[in-house]
């Protein structure tokens, strides 16, 4: 799992308020040693003490690549959501009992939107490899 977006005051607010990350949210990273800068895949994540690495930095809680991967399938999750229920609602329930002649074709249309938007999101979902680096400063 990676990060949950905070760009919302009120998602925010529950993550501060809440136990959610300390209990669900984790991906700790470890390090001994001196001051250093956090990169992931070239993106500079963070400069921490040494006592901050040894205390470990919950890298769901930073701007990581995992984060906007997290973003992207977000967002995908949430068009998927507009298209079920813009067919459920608007369509098939709303225009039921009128049923114009090409409503049929157009719950169609929507169900294969939403296979697509399914699929791109599962493929984004997917696990990716990432490149860390430690430069000390």
């Amino acid at each position: 799992m990676a990060a949950v977006p905070s760009t919302s005051a009120s998602v925010a607010f529950a993550l501060r308020a809440s136990d959610f990350t300390d209990s669900l949210n984790q991906q700790p990273l470890r390090i001994t040693g001196a001051r250093y800068q956090l990169k992931i895949d070239d993106a500079p994540v963070g400069s921490f003490t040494r006592e901050q690495f040894e205390a470990g930095i919950n890298l769901a809680t930073l701007p990581t690549p995992m984060a906007k991967q997290a973003a992207g399938v977000h967002a995908l999750t949430l068009k998927h959501n507009n298209v079920h229920s813009t067919r459920w609602r608007k369509l098939q329930t709303g225009l039921e009992k009128d049923a114009p002649a090409h409503l049929k074709q157009a719950m169609d249309a929507l169900d294969a939107l939403e296979t697509d938007l399914i699929a791109a999101q599962r493929a984004a979902a997917q696990p990716k490899p990432h490149r860390y680096e430690l430069s000390p400063e």
